[in-house]
């Protein structure tokens, strides 16, 4: 099968890494696999290019343009595109107007329920796009549920939950627990507001005036790098709140730390929950998307978003409890057994099939 991936670009993002190990996927799987981005290539673009994954690159300048639709049709036939897949709203009603210029047929993949990245009349252009799009993966059954009351119909969606690629992990195996009282937390994310970092260093600050040995490190670039580095400075936090900057493989920090936090305000299924577990880290995060879905009792501690004491509270009965160690190993097991990208590359592939399949008359 020939499958192409549409993004808006190739910049550093959990979205935009899982594209990415999709793509190597479908080629160890025998497909051949490329990826468009409708902007600019992105950081990233050398990473897919290196791992045998072509990028291509409409270069769309600001506003609706009629002549990228020509042009990425033109390109699915030249192409011999037999499935394209679109990767949230923003790049949709290009894809799926191409697609049906060149008889291509769409898959969307809605990654979160957060419009914040995206303008009202994109969701309108997505809505609606509904009727001629195939089918529809959300990455967690929150996000299917939201999306269905905005008038996606059952019949066309599934939920595909996201996945890594594992075999890097086998070599990193955190040690959490194991230089007590020294307890190191780490967050990997991007550095823009729905993230709530603010929120993770007001809660940091509750929670370090409790426990001495804990500190924290921020992995991750944005643009709130200097905001935030300044929230540390004023909180007399410097020498306990380190920021890595952008890290595009953060095996090693991960390995080297004791807990990961996430206070994300919304979120799909973050990929970077799921390599924290894979590192085997216990995990505290916000109860937003699909994070329920994945994270137990037995793996970490689930918060209220946005409330900085109950992320604190959070992370005080973590630096406490006695079995850091069993709650990442039973993180790393749960993602080894049900979260590795083949199985992630499998179920798109059916997904894939079925659309290409005529589908009988039927109301959309």
């Amino acid at each position: 099968m020939r499958i192409a991936q549409l993004l808006e670009n190739l910049d550093l993002g959990g979205m935009e890494r899982l594209a990415i190990d999709l793509a190597v996927a479908h080629g160890r799987a025998g497909h051949s696999s490329s990826i468009y981005t409708l902007h600019e290539p992105g950081a990233l673009a050398t990473d897919a290019e290196a791992a045998g994954v072509p990028v291509i690159s409409f270069h769309k300048q600001p506003g609706f343009s009629i002549p990228t639709i020509a042009r990425l049709a033109r390109r699915l036939r030249a192409d011999g595109i037999q499935v394209l897949h679109t990767h949230n709203s923003v790049v949709h009603h290009y894809g799926v107007l191409a697609g049906q210029l060149a008889r291509v047929p769409v898959v969307n993949t809605r990654h979160g329920v957060s419009l914040i990245h995206t303008r009202p009349v994109q969701e309108t252009y997505f809505n609606t796009m509904i009727p001629l799009t195939k089918h529809f993966a959300f990455v967690s059954k929150d996000t299917q549920s939201f999306f269905e009351s905005r008038g996606v119909p059952r019949r066309k969606s599934s939920v595909v939950l996201n996945g890594i690629p594992l075999d890097k992990w086998r070599a990193w195996q955190a040690q959490p627990g194991s230089r007590r009282p020294l307890l190191r937390c780490i967050s990997v994310g991007r550095l823009v507001p729905v993230k709530a970092y603010d929120v993770l260093i007001d809660a940091f600050a509750l929670a370090a005036s409790r426990v001495s040995g804990l500190s924290l490190q921020i992995v991750g670039d944005g643009p709130l790098l200097n905001v935030l580095r300044e929230k540390v400075r004023v909180a007399g936090l410097d020498d306990r709140v380190s920021f890595a900057g952008a890290v595009p493989d953060p095996e090693r920090l991960l390995a080297d730390a004791d807990l990961f936090v996430m206070s994300s305000m919304s979120e799909g299924l973050p990929v970077a929950v799921l390599e924290a577990m894979a590192a085997g880290l216990p995990v505290i995060a916000t109860r937003v998307g699909g994070v329920p879905e994945v994270l137990s009792s037995r793996e970490g501690w689930l918060c209220e978003p946005g409330r900085a004491d109950s992320l604190a509270e959070v992370m005080v009965q973590a630096a406490n409890a006695p079995s850091l160690a069993a709650m990442g190993a039973a993180g790393r097991r749960l993602v080894f057994d049900k979260f590795s990208i083949e199985r992630v590359q499998a179920e798109y592939e059916s997904l894939f099939r079925s659309a290409q399949r005529p589908r009988s008359r039927s109301r959309d």
